[in-house]
């Protein structure tokens, strides 16, 4: 790191040097704009914004010769992911499978909408505004969604609503969406010091960030597990309460979780951790003859406790 000292006009301004090597690199010269930005943590992103960017970024071309979904699925999601704003695909002319595969694959990741559309190619473009979708935005939009997945699928319980269910379900791929949404938002964050400025980010929250997306995207696949095991094994009347019981317990938990984790709760962290030993024990009374259920929720026990635990046991020390 470099450090230098700051210099006072004579009206009582102060002002600092550029690094010589850093001007030369980007073709500053004097009259020139540099953008300045406030992040979090006393730092001042100084940004260079050059003649004829695009802030868009250079598209990405694909080319596809055969009907591989799983390669389509892999190549568009890596553009989305990489930041690229434009993404095209090509392939065979009357290529029809490709073209239904490649808006498939768009429809999974927000923001994505196409535009343009030909005998050999389609296009699509990042269209989601980006100042208003900010990674603690996605956070919260998934803590809810994860945790009405597994308290309305015990809600009705004995009684199994089939409609509810198969709602309950559709969210997962909701939840999936905003997971590659906020991924692509926190690698912008780490190429892009003004980016991160811009989200309110620094380095250690941006990584925290990706660790609980992952946990809350996983989560909801639990929760998407937990709703097959009820239809297929259908609770009887002491095993829906038990399950009633424990679903409010890891609700609550995860209440608690997201608010250590956004830094709105205030008391100690042993609070939370009592919190968790009692819904850990309450899972006790499922009992054994649903196994594959109580995996299931002994599994998204354990991830509401390591979400909360990016806060409790390192941001005391980072904040």
């Amino acid at each position: 790191m470099d450090y230098r000292k700051l210099q006072k006009l004579g009206g009582g301004t102060l002002f600092v040097s550029m690094p010589k090597a850093w001007v030369e690199a980007n073709g500053l010269k004097k009259g020139d704009v540099v953008g300045l930005e406030e992040a979090t943590s006393g730092i001042l992103v100084v940004s260079v914004e050059k003649s004829g960017a695009s802030r868009a970024g250079d598209p990405a071309s694909l080319t596809v010769y055969g009907d591989d979904m799983m390669y389509v699925r892999r190549e568009v999601v890596a553009a989305y992911l990489s930041g690229r704003d434009i993404i095209r695909v090509q392939f065979r002319p009357h290529g029809y499978r490709t073209r239904r595969m490649a808006k498939e694959v768009a429809k999974e990741l927000l923001g994505l909408e196409l535009v343009e559309e030909d005998q050999q190619s389609v296009t699509f473009h990042y269209m989601l505004d980006t100042d208003v979708m900010v990674p603690s935005k996605i956070f919260s939009r998934m803590n809810a969604l994860s945790k009405s997945m597994y308290v309305d699928a015990t809600r009705d319980l004995p009684a199994v609503d089939q409609d509810l269910m198969l709602d309950i379900l559709e969210r997962d791929g909701e939840i999936d969406r905003l997971y590659f949404l906020g991924v692509r938002m926190l690698r912008q964050a780490a190429s892009n010091a003004a980016e991160a400025a811009r989200m309110g980010l620094t380095n250690t929250q941006a990584l925290d960030y990706r660790v609980a997306f992952h946990h809350l995207e996983y989560l909801a696949d639990m929760a998407h597990r937990l709703v097959e095991q009820i239809q297929r094994t259908g609770p009887d009347e002491p095993q829906s309460r038990a399950l009633k019981s424990t679903a409010a317990q890891l609700s609550s938990l995860q209440d608690l979780a997201y608010l250590y984790f956004i830094g709105a709760r205030k008391e100690k962290y042993q609070e939370f951790l009592t919190s968790s030993a009692a819904a850990y024990r309450s899972m006790e009374a499922v009992g054994e003859g649903m196994r594959d259920v109580l995996a299931s929720l002994r599994e998204m026990h354990r991830l509401i406790v390591d979400i909360a635990d990016l806060a409790g046991t390192l941001y005391p020390y980072v904040r």
